[in-house]
């Protein structure tokens, strides 16, 4: 049974919340425009060299579609080490979800962790593409503070040969 109906976009809000507060990330995003990076979370977060992605899900039929993209048959090529759905209280089990893939629940006044994401692999390239694309287009959360995070990060060496 799931909760009160909650919005895409709020749960967004709450993700992009999750992500600066409960996470840390110095840098988080909602709803990119990926541009030629392809894949398009709901929201991204980076902190330091580790980065977590959000899917928000307000429906178990979104969340079905949601598993047939491209990069969730292919794990290595979507971004975000660390993976995470974000939904409304009791909409998702623990057994529904992908290998690697925590469960986050939205409820009243927090965002509860039901499963930890594991790290994964990930197109450390199509993240840089999508952190580019934010800087040029305007649309980073505090896009000041990820222009000094690219300048002090060895972005070139985070790629394995």
């Amino acid at each position: 049974m799931s909760g009160p109906i909650m919005s895409h976009d709020a749960l967004v809000a709450r993700a992009l919340r999750w992500l600066t507060n409960t996470k840390k990330c110095w840098v988080a995003t909602g709803e990119p425009v990926a541009g030629t990076a392809g894949e398009q979370p709901d929201a991204m977060g980076w902190r330091g060299m580790t980065s977590h992605l959000v899917e928000c899900k307000t429906s178990r039929s979104d969340f079905h579609r949601d598993r047939r993209k491209f990069f969730r048959a292919y794990p290595d090529k979507g971004m975000g080490e660390f993976r995470w759905y974000l939904t409304p209280a009791g909409l998702l089990e623990p057994s529904d979800l992908p290998a690697h893939w925590g469960l986050l629940e939205a409820r009243k006044r927090v965002i509860k962790v039901v499963v930890v994401a594991v790290r994964q692999e990930s197109d450390l390239q199509r993240e840089r593409m999508l952190l580019a694309g934010q800087l040029r287009k305007g649309r980073t959360e505090a896009a000041h503070r990820l222009e000094r995070w690219l300048a002090r990060t060895p972005l070139g060496q985070a790629v394995d040969p």
